[in-house]
């Protein structure tokens, strides 16, 4: 929630970090208050927080329980400006002196948030009653000016005792002109402390001005928006309504045109149905004609075609039988061949087999032969090898020797080196020693001088870091609380597009429900219609029309036929 940052028991600091965080996203800052604000109107029972009650209750370090304003009027301010109820808590000086080294800063930091946090309660406060935001801060600039009018008069006041010639607490000459230099000490610093504050308020409350000004010309801006689009909704709406309407004459004229043409259509085609019919049955009565004529040639080919058929069969029996013959000869023949090609087969198999041995055995001949050769080689490559490791091996002998000679002399020439570079180090590290004694006096000197500048510029850094970290700070909380409340406006101008689209979706629905009434009104009357002409054309088939008149006919005894 908006001030839950701690534990119950704990007393209400937050920690440095919740200083300088950022801010919540806009989306739940404005889902969370509306929220708050339908639960507050859901139970009205409930006791509500206005913001200054939240910002007492905030300035009590006993309080324990949950900061949240839920009067609605509170809310609305709150959404209207854009504001988190976060921003209202009130955070001790000893929270600041824990995070700043400096005291200071600590109450730099103090005075600027705490200014910050006043100057937004009155606002907050002036908008929660209904005043006008640009009076509001006129208002507070002339209070301002009269505070600050107040100030310089205590000022002249205190600087009063302080006079050459009038009596000191400190008692003669040299207590009147301590007391007199303190005092103008103090005086000049809370007057430069007041200027800078002055001008920090002028600032900040300039910056709100132009804040509201740029928030009226936005809700302008969206107000013209809003009645521009309405007017082009309007158009539009004319402009369907006649596209429509144009659309409907021109398909009545389309479905006469159709209709005609299909009237015409219909004409055409029935008197060419007529005529198709009478050629179709002159060419079905010659037809008839000519298949009589086909049917008795057809029975005397068939006549023809049986006594051929005879004698094709008997010379076919007789083929046949020829070829029976010629086949039986030809199998035997072909059985005889066959006898021959395998005994020819068997004979080549042997002497391939005889052949694939002769081979085989000329191989491993071939083979020993070439292993035998072999290892007569490698026997003699074993032997001259041998022989040049033997050869190496009294080399190395030979140039171990010569080598160990040549170390000794080497090691001999440079014990006699590193006994000239030790004396000549000790006579170096002497004088090294003497001159670094020196610069380290020197240089003790000069840091103690370097850290006292450092120390004034360091806390001058500071200063300018925390100003610079507050007025970003208070940028980054201007431009969020310029966010939220154009999230706010835009949510508020698209609830009151939605409702106006709900009502124009309500007004369509309720016409085609009347349009759909007087489509089945008329699909109704159609009905009866038909069954009204089928129950006289009932009564007039069957004669009784007479009677019915005599009876009293009407259109519902005419329904219920």
């Amino acid at each position: 929630m908006f001030f839950d940052d701690g534990d119950e028991d704990e007393p209400l600091v937050p920690a440095r970090h919740t200083l300088f965080r950022g801010q919540k996203p806009v989306q739940e800052w404005l889902k969370e208050l509306e929220r708050v604000k339908e639960d507050a109107l859901a139970h009205p029972s409930k006791p509500r927080l206005t913001l200054q009650d939240v910002a007492d209750r905030a300035m009590d370090s006993s309080f324990r329980g949950r900061l949240v304003p839920t009067s609605p009027r509170s809310i609305d301010a709150c959404l209207r400006l854009g504001i988190d109820p976060a921003s209202l808590r009130h955070i001790p000086l000893e929270a600041y002196a824990k995070w700043e080294r400096d005291p200071e800063l600590a109450r730099l930091a103090y005075d600027s948030e705490e200014s910050l946090r006043q100057a937004r309660m009155t606002v907050y406060g002036s908008e929660a009653e209904g005043r006008d935001p640009v009076t509001r801060v006129k208002n507070l600039l002339e209070e301002r000016a009269r505070l600050e009018e107040q100030g310089l008069s205590g000022q002249r006041r205190a600087k009063g005792p302080s006079q050459p010639g009038s009596p000191g607490p400190g008692g003669g000459a040299l207590g009147q002109g301590v007391g007199q230099d303190a005092t103008m000490d103090m005086v000049e610093r809370e007057a430069k402390r007041l200027e800078v504050l002055r001008r920090r308020q002028e600032r900040e409350l300039q910056q709100m001005v132009a804040h509201e000004v740029a928030r009226r010309e936005q809700e302008q801006k969206a107000k013209a928006k809003i009645e521009a689009l309405e007017r082009r909704t309007e158009e539009q709406r004319k402009a369907r309504e006649a596209a429509a309407e144009e659309w409907s004459r021109q398909q009545r004229d389309r479905a006469l045109a159709k209709k005609q043409e299909e009237a015409e259509k219909e004409r055409q085609d029935r008197e060419q149905e007529a005529a198709r019919h009478a050629r179709e049955a002159a060419a079905a009565a010659a037809e008839e004609e000519e298949a009589f004529k086909r049917r008795q040639m057809g029975y005397q080919k068939e006549l023809e075609r049986l006594a051929k058929a005879n004698a094709a069969r008997a010379e076919t029996d007789r083929i046949l039988a020829e070829q029976e013959a010629a086949i039986a000869a030809r199998r035997e023949a072909i059985q005889q061949r066959e006898a021959h090609r395998e005994a020819a087969k068997a004979a080549l198999i042997e002497e391939r087999a005889a052949a694939n041995a002769l081979q085989q055995r000329l191989a491993e001949a071939r083979i020993a032969t070439t292993l035998e050769s072999n290892r007569q080689k490698m026997e003699e490559k074993i032997k001259a090898a041998q022989d040049r490791w033997e050869a190496a091996e009294a080399r190395s002998r030979a140039l171990e020797a010569a080598r160990q000679a040549e170390d000794e002399e080497k090691r001999r020439r440079d014990r006699e080196k590193e006994e000239q570079r030790r004396a000549t180090y000790e006579d170096a590290r002497r004088q090294e020693a003497e001159r670094v004694a020196e610069v380290l006096r020197r240089a003790a000197d000069k840091d103690a001088d370097l850290a006292a500048l450092a120390r004034e510029r360091e806390a001058e850094a500071a200063r300018k870091a925390l100003e610079r970290r507050l007025q970003l700070k208070h940028k980054a909380e201007a431009v969020e609380q310029m966010k939220r409340r154009d999230a706010f406006e835009r949510a508020e101008a698209l609830k009151r597009i939605e409702e106006e689209t709900s009502h124009a979706q309500a007004l369509l629905a309720q016409r085609s429900a009347l349009q759909q009434q007087r489509r089945q009104a008329n699909l109704d009357l159609s009905v009866q219609r038909q069954r009204v002409a089928e129950s006289m054309s009932k009564l007039l088939s069957s004669g009784g029309w007479e009677r019915a008149l005599a009876q009293g006919l009407d259109v519902s005894s005419l329904l219920r036929k």
